[in-house]
């Protein structure tokens, strides 16, 4: 198997991490979740690195789970390794979550299912002109809850506008995921996922040393967000856990009757 992703580190400590499936459209594997999930722990602690970007290669950011890799494997698994599985997918979101650096998805095409969540656990979510997001779990058949997206969206976009898109599977151009608080901007790029980055240079990072006595906006306001993640509602890492426990248990149940 090819690398499950690309990644490049600019001069200015921006880290780009392209999905490289576009004959897939960029769909994850198995091995994929797990690259993402470790890549994302490990760069808490990367000191060149002071902001990511995440994108996809070709004509989509992510069309989610890979039909053929894993949901038609997931059917056949025993319950303990889809609650394994269940808690990797978990895992990523938690691990992007606690990355107290700024993580903006660059969205262009289609961002589905797992695919949208990613780009929800982003900071900032830039959309090109052509960038749709749905969260669209309840449409195969899965709970429109997974990978904490029943926890992050209605943070972002509030309680009923949050259910009807989960209840009900929507599609979101660019200009409704603007509107909706989901997408920071929505813009024409040739390169989009070069934008982002740029973005940042100019915006966040301030290119270039502080002024003496101040420090850059991240360093103490991306961790400010994450504390508030913690003191404003369940642990988010438990929540994914504790809602993956029941889905286990009911097929343990089916399965013996």
């Amino acid at each position: 198997m090819s690398e499950p992703f690309r990644e490049t580190i600019d001069a200015d400590g921006v880290c780009t991490i392209t999905l490289d499936r576009p004959e897939r459209l960029n769909a994850l594997t198995f091995g994929i979740y797990r690259a993402l999930a470790d890549r994302f722990a490990a760069l808490r602690s990367e000191p060149r690195v002071h902001a990511v970007v995440i994108a996809g290669a070709g004509r989509a950011f992510c069309s989610g789970g890979d039909v053929r890799d894993i949901i038609g494997n997931l059917i056949d698994m025993p319950p303990a390794e889809v609650l394994a599985f269940t808690r990797l997918t978990g895992e990523l979101i938690v691990n992007m979550r606690r990355l107290e650096k700024p993580v903006v998805a660059a969205v262009h095409g289609m961002a589905a299912g797992a695919g949208a969540v990613i780009a929800l656990a982003s900071d900032l979510r830039v959309f090109g002109s052509e960038g749709k997001i749905a969260f669209l779990f309840t449409r195969v058949g899965l709970t429109g809850a997974d990978m904490g997206a029943g926890y992050l969206l209605p943070r972002l976009v509030g309680h009923a506008r949050a259910a009807e898109l989960l209840l009900l599977g929507d599609t979101l151009d660019a200009a409704a995921a603007e509107r909706a608080g989901l997408a920071l901007v929505h813009c024409k790029f040739f390169n989009l996922a070069a934008a982002p980055g740029w973005w940042l240079n100019g915006r966040v990072l301030k290119r270039g040393e502080p002024p003496e006595g101040q420090i850059r906006l991240y360093d103490r306001l991306v961790p400010a967000f994450r504390l508030i993640d913690r003191f404003t509602g369940p642990p988010f890492g438990a929540s994914l856990i504790a809602a993956a426990e029941p889905l286990s248990a009911g097929r343990n149940a089916a399965d013996a009757g």
